[in-house]
């Protein structure tokens, strides 16, 4: 009974051990406030807090509420209305996800400029200069737009999956009762959605504090930026890591506020016993206004930025060095290889775990894997620095006595990189493994252990093979992440490693954007294909 215990015990301290791990960076932070204050802390504190704060709170709020409406409006529109090209726009909806802002912004600024295409037509066709107020785009609310139209996809995706599953029923029963499209709408659609919405609209704000290469090419001032400004600017690790400690606050405040906003409603529905709903024909006005909204988000989601990143492409070719770029491609890759490994190997283990044990600790790890996702990539970029520097440390005796001619062995390397890839993006690989174990359930393994086949050898056998799709899923999202992933590489990169993001990034702060739609183009190229790929096995699995 004592060995049992034991084994047993032991079976819920290793799923901790592994997630504390990877937590690791956030605790850092926590824990490694020093009492005083540097003068470049005290300054900022004094002088450009409360302009950072307030951005990056406008931001996070009305870009979130823009992709809210888009994203409800859409999924709504192609769920319950036949109109020209609605079959076309139910699954191209999803390929603005494909379009890192920071790109977008990089194409929208290039357009709207006095050398842009929309300036160069109006000069050519209307003989004069559109005042440049009218057209300036580098701004908070030019921000906001290109969040919302970029972002809008998480919420559509949730919102659409929830509607043509768990609520036909209930818009059915509306319809019986005799209730309009719009009394349904609003007494039945919207209160049913809330949750869904919340929940798109929370990994909107997630993306929206995460991103840096938007607001930094807008000289928009946030907390974001601030971490990299007093760290690589002044090199004050000190005031950074108190910044990136506002920042964590903030997210934490945000996905409890998140909580708070589902309420305590749960919507239990049998989504397998629902009927297909059946889709209202439009005609006239409300026909052509709806394909116009659909032209006009999938336009400036997807088609404009795409459009010009081409003719731009094209035209810097020639400009392109190739050899240069293979190797951009090659970084690339290997360090989103890499990580999807770890990434891989961890949450298939805690997504086993998580949904196949119940209890305090299965909970823990569940919360815990999201919480990494939810942090944004500056902050982890620090813990993880302030995490490696302190370990080189305390190895620098070993160092010394292996001989070695620098200090900051392990900092320095590209392990760190790849662990904060791992750290950040656990959540993609432990959502797909979790679904996949719940689907299958633990039938097969336990008829497997009944046979006298041992943990592992039943889990190599009979656990991997079932979860092939749900590592296919995984895989794409973890590539298509890592590779557009621009904080954390920029802040963790050794000296002279180029990706495609952080070339694009670089080409586009040195006002080259015609080099930088080479780079941005081939990670949209990948993306748009993983995208396809994810839809089509979901249809198929449905």
């Amino acid at each position: 009974m004592t060995e049992l215990s034991g084994r047993r015990k032991n079976h819920n301290i290793l799923p901790l051990i592994t997630l504390a791990i990877f937590l690791l960076p956030i605790f850092t932070i926590i824990f490694s406030m020093d009492a005083s204050g540097s003068e470049n802390w005290i300054f900022f504190k004094n002088h450009l807090l409360p302009e950072s704060f307030y951005n990056t709170i406008y931001l996070t709020f009305m870009a979130s509420a823009l992709a809210g409406l888009l994203g409800f409006l859409s999924a709504y529109l192609v769920n319950f209305f036949e109109y020209p090209l609605s079959r076309f726009f139910k699954w191209s909806f999803v390929l603005p996800m494909a379009v890192p802002p920071y790109i977008a912004g990089y194409v929208y600024a290039g357009m709207l400029g006095y050398t842009g295409n929309v300036q160069i037509m109006a000069r050519q066709i209307l003989g004069y200069s559109i005042p440049y107020q009218y057209l300036d785009i580098m701004n908070l609310n030019g921000a906001v737009l290109i969040y919302g139209f970029m972002l809008y996809p998480y919420v559509y995706l949730i919102v659409r999956s929830y509607l043509n599953g768990s609520a036909t029923q209930w818009v059915e029963s509306s319809r019986v009762l005799g209730l309009g499209m719009g009394e349904t709408l609003r007494r039945v659609i919207l209160p049913l959605s809330r949750p869904s919405i919340v929940m798109g609209t929370g990994m909107v704000m997630m993306e929206v504090i995460s991103d840096y290469g938007l607001v930094k090419y807008f000289g928009i001032r946030t907390l974001g930026t601030d971490i990299f400004s007093l760290w690589f600017g002044s090199g004050d690790l000190s005031a950074a890591t108190r910044v990136s400690l506002i920042l964590l606050v903030l997210v934490i405040s945000l996905l409890l506020l998140d909580t708070l906003l589902k309420g305590k409603k749960k919507y239990h529905l049998n989504v397998s016993k629902s009927n297909p709903i059946r889709k209202m024909k439009l005609k006239g006005i409300a026909k052509w206004s709806a394909f116009t909204f659909s032209i006009v988000v999938m336009s400036i989601g997807f088609v404009i930025p795409v459009a010009q990143l081409i003719e731009s492409g094209t035209k810097s070719i020639g400009r392109v060095d190739l050899s240069a770029l293979g190797q951009m491609i090659m970084n690339t890759f290997k360090a989103s290889s890499i990580a999807l490994v770890i990434i891989v190997l961890v949450t298939f283990f805690l997504a086993r775990y998580s949904a196949r044990e119940k209890g305090v600790v299965a909970r823990i790890v569940d919360q815990g894997v999201k919480l990494g996702y939810s942090i944004p990539g500056a902050v982890i970029g620090v813990g993880v620095m302030i995490l490696f520097i302190g370990l080189d440390r305390s190895l620098a005796p070993l160092y010394q006595w292996l001989s070695l001619n620098k200090s900051l062995v392990i900092s320095s390397s590209l392990f760190v990189l790849y662990f904060a890839y791992a750290s950040r993006f656990l959540l993609l690989g432990y959502n797909s493994f979790y679904s996949g174990f719940m689907k299958h359930g633990s039938g097969y393994f336990d008829s497997a252990r009944t046979l006298g086949m041992g943990r592992f050898k039943a889990s190599i056998k009979v656990d991997v093979p079932m979860q092939r799709m749900a590592f296919i899923s995984a895989s794409i999202l973890i590539v298509i992440d890592i590779m557009k992933e621009l904080p954390l590489t920029l802040m963790l990169r050794p000296f002279n490693y180029e990706t495609l993001a952080t070339k694009t990034f670089e080409y586009a702060n040195d006002e080259r954007l015609q080099e930088a739609a080479v780079p941005a183009l081939i990670i949209l190229s990948i993306s748009v294909v993983g995208i396809l790929v994810l839809s089509n096995i979901q249809k198929r699995r449905k």
